[in-house]
């Protein structure tokens, strides 16, 4: 079976973010981009449905996985985040080891440890995000979600890389939907 149709399978009935061919794509890029990287630990930061966790951990089935989540803290409509947390933990529960940290990102000071690949998709302030951005800076690759829809997302990548120049090297990665800015660490 094709990855988007293991996708769309494991899609949370209730969500309004339809699985789209652009969804799928969406999906099937950051699928792509951790089947090229192969980290051994990923960490991804705003899990929602666990749609990107499953495009992480379908194409690295054996790495480490924590998410970190708000879950149903600081949320307005807790039916909606409780059915995402629900369809997360389905979805995780196929993967032996991925464990979940129900938590805001912005309450942490560091990640619980060094993460190979770190995903950034919580928090969508500037603040926000560089704040995330700055938990995963000991990873080797941070990949940088809403990139083309976030403009706040955009100025918190330039301020993290003009405040750390010279470490990290940015690659745009096009999806057609949201966009997506990889960071790799220099060695």
């Amino acid at each position: 079976m094709m990855f988007a149709d293991e996708l769309k399978q494991r899609w949370w009935v209730g969500d309004p973010f339809q699985p789209t061919s652009d969804a799928m794509r969406y999906y099937m890029i950051k699928h792509d981009i951790v089947r090229a990287l192969q980290p051994k630990s990923i960490c991804e930061i705003g899990v929602r449905a666990g749609y990107s966790a499953f495009a992480f951990l379908s194409a690295c089935p054996r790495a480490e996985y924590l998410g970190i989540d708000q879950g149903t803290n600081d949320v307005a409509d807790i039916h909606e985040a409780s059915s995402c947390c629900t369809n997360a933990m389905k979805i995780l529960e196929e993967f032996p080891g991925a464990q979940v940290l129900w938590e805001n990102s912005r309450r942490l000071r560091r990640l619980p440890k060094v993460f190979e690949f770190v995903y950034v998709d919580a928090d969508h302030t500037h603040a926000g995000c560089l704040h995330d951005l700055r938990l995963a800076m000991e990873a080797k690759w941070i990949l940088v979600d809403d990139f083309d829809v976030g403009p706040e997302v955009r100025a918190a990548c330039r301020d993290f890389l003009l405040a750390y120049a010279g470490e990290w090297r940015a690659e745009y990665i096009p999806d057609g939907f949201r966009g997506n800015l990889l960071l790799t660490r220099k060695s």
